[in-house]
């Protein structure tokens, strides 16, 4: 076979902008002039090859392996893909100029995302800023991931912002019409959030993007093909309705110290680590409170655990937020065996209404109304929680437990109560209906205690002024000051120690001291003063 020549690369030289349009032409030129010849080398390349492998498979077979002839030509074979990580935008073909780093994390997110996303989201980037920044985005974290280097966070953090200033320009003139790179976006963000581990961020761009999708006409109005319907997972009523719940009851308590520390307890392994400390401290002293009354309650929410496994997202924090509050309200109530002794009997008496939760999920399988109800037991026990929190970790609560427990109680009883009926609706695999019913009245009997409990207080300050009856002077001032001449207390306003004061400045005195004894008429003098400020 003849030696094909090398092919030789000719590299284009841009020095500005303008001088695209005439490189173009030179280069289609040639391109056009050196097509045949080129199709020839191929041929050739190609069937002298085919002669190689025959004359290797032949003398393979004589048993000649020794001698197997090297190639007497190299071959340098022509560019036939896409240039890989090192490309560039020569012709700023994008909505702005790329930098070159910008171009490797645009080839890296094309090689890592290529299916589906290559074909819509990276043409989308072109005309997108909004997008643009979100592929980068993407792209570093991703980088950062795979080869733990805090450069690509501290880029990705800039693209990030980028990004939400994109999207806060596109909401406001979007309106209610999304459009899908809006939806992308808020996607992608929150796709970012559950990699750096913010979940409070990513259940805000969960939902947003799902009210984004509703708004929209739902995950079958989205456009790019159907790629950005199969992005789209819009979460269960009882994901959204677990979602809900533990906002409420994190909002509800409102200490953030409080609440990290409740997430430190994740299994029901630490409660009974608690239990058996506390039953061996209370064995020595002789006062024993029987904490096994609490064994139900702890097996009954292992069960309730285990039947939410098949469908609730974010477990984790749902298991910290079931084994945590108890394991600190038994740690808190330690130390006073009156309220150690009262909240063991109320969860006792909850442990004996919740039913066997991994024999209704056998029963009734995972089906939606089955998974609302359980939904509904997680907010039931989260307000049980709240309760005796806020209740427990007031400063000296010991003092006025005998005076406000009672308070409490009542208020437990009415979460005991919801507790029940719920509990019926999960044992009789009521109708939907009936389900919804009851997320209806939960949310009305909570606003109409709340309200109730605000009159009661307004009601109880006012029997408490009443009874303490204050003077109130403000008809006597009046009286006093009708009677006062004009210009009465002008010569102390014009008093220089007065007018330094008043003059407030970085270094001056913040105090001003009037002497005078009892009725000597202080106030009256200082009443002109106090009007004309």
């Amino acid at each position: 076979m003849d030696n094909l020549r090398k092919e030789e690369f000719q590299f284009v030289q841009l020095s500005h902008p303008q001088d695209a349009a005439s490189w173009k032409r030179q280069v289609r030129s040639h391109a056009a002039k050196n097509a045949r010849a080129r199709q020839r080398r191929v041929v050739q390349y190609q069937e002298g090859k085919a002669k190689d492998k025959s004359e290797s498979r032949s003398s393979t077979n004589l048993g000649h392996l020794e001698h197997s002839q090297q190639p007497n030509t190299v071959v340098v074979s022509s560019i036939t893909t896409a240039l890989s990580a090192a490309r560039t935008d020569p012709f700023d073909t994008f909505v702005r100029k790329v930098t070159k780093f910008e171009s490797f994390l645009l080839d890296h997110y094309d090689s890592e995302f290529r299916t589906g996303m290559a074909t819509h989201w990276i043409h989308m980037a072109a005309t997108d800023t909004g997008m643009l920044a979100t592929l980068f985005l993407i792209s570093c974290q991703n980088l950062s991931t795979l080869q733990h280097n805090e450069f690509y966070s501290a880029i990705a953090m800039h693209y990030k912002g980028q990004c939400i200033m994109a999207l806060k320009t596109a909401l406001a003139k979007e309106g209610d019409m999304f459009s899908d790179a809006t939806i992308t976006q808020t996607l992608a963000l929150a796709s970012e959030a559950t990699v750096t581990g913010d979940h409070a961020a990513e259940q805000q761009h969960a939902e947003a993007a799902e009210k984004m999708v509703s708004m929209r006409g739902g995950v079958d109005a989205l456009g790019m093909g159907g790629f950005l319907k199969k992005l789209v997972i819009c979460p269960s009523p009882a994901q959204t309705a677990f979602n809900k719940a533990i906002r409420e009851f994190k909002a509800g308590l409102k200490d953030q110290a409080l609440y990290s520390q409740i997430l430190a307890t994740t299994s029901i392994d630490q409660v009974y680590d608690l239990t058996d400390q506390l039953q061996k401290v209370q064995g020595k002293g002789n006062h024993l409170r029987n904490l096994a009354r609490i064994q139900r309650y702890l097996e009954r929410m292992r069960g309730y655990t285990g039947a939410i496994d098949t469908f609730v997202q974010a477990k984790p924090d749902i298991l910290a937020l079931i084994w945590g509050p108890i394991k600190l309200l038994i740690q808190w109530t330690s130390t006073l065996a009156k309220s150690l002794d009262a909240l063991l009997t109320t969860i006792e008496l909850i442990g004996n209404l919740l039913p066997e939760f991994d024999h209704a999920a056998k029963l009734f399988g995972n089906k939606r109304h089955i998974n609302e109800v359980l939904a509904l037991l997680f907010q039931d026990v989260l307000d049980f929680y709240l309760v005796s929190l806020k209740f427990f970790k007031m400063e000296r609560w010991k003092s006025f437990y005998e005076a406000l427990w009672p308070k409490k109680k009542e208020e437990i009883e009415r979460v005991i109560g919801r507790m029940t009926e719920h509990t019926y609706h999960l044992r009789n695999e009521v109708r939907m209906e009936a389900i919804e019913e009851a997320y209806d009245a939960r949310q009305l009997e909570i606003e109409n205690f709340a309200r109730s409990e605000a009159a009661d207080r307004r009601q109880e300050y006012a029997a408490t002024e009443t009874a303490i009856s204050p003077t109130s002077y403000g008809k006597k001032l009046s009286f006093l000051y009708s009677r006062m001449c004009e210009g009465t207390g002008d010569w102390l306003i014009k008093e220089p120690d007065l007018s330094q004061w008043l003059q407030v400045t970085k270094g001056s005195s913040k105090v001003i001291w009037l002497c005078g004894i009892p009725g000597a008429g202080k106030g009256c003098i200082l009443h002109p003063f106090q009007q004309r400020r």
